[in-house]
């Protein structure tokens, strides 16, 4: 290493403060990024929300008990979480298996999802 002058000091500093602006600049963007996958995961959880609430208060309506749906409702995503696994795992088995982390009896078997109000 070099004996340190004002000139080695200098160019050290130039280059301590080219990373410092360089890791603010990824910062931001990450912070940009991640505002946008936010903004865009509480408007799809506000959907879910508002057609869960639209299916429950159709049950309530019906008089089936809100138990009895909440059980169907679950059935019916695990169908769907189960489909949507079975794509991914087409395309990365590994990813697949890493994401699902139920055991054999708890896949469903079903062709189509579970009905959610019984005498539909």
């Amino acid at each position: 290493m070099e004996k340190p002058n004002l000139k080695t000091l200098s160019r050290a500093l130039q280059l301590v403060t080219e990373r410092v602006e360089s890791l603010e600049r990824a910062r931001g963007a990450d912070a940009a990024q991640a505002s946008k996958h936010l903004e865009v995961m509480s408007s799809e959880h506000a959907t879910r929300e508002v057609l869960l609430q639209f299916a429950q208060e159709i049950a309530v309506h019906e008089g089936i008990p809100v138990e009895l749906f909440a059980a169907r409702f679950e059935a019916a995503k695990e169908w769907h979480r189960d489909r949507f696994l079975q794509q991914i795992e087409v395309v990365d088995p590994w990813l697949a298996a890493r994401v699902d982390a139920r055991g054999v009896a708890e896949v469903p078997t079903e062709e189509q999802p579970p009905c959610l109000f019984p005498e539909w």
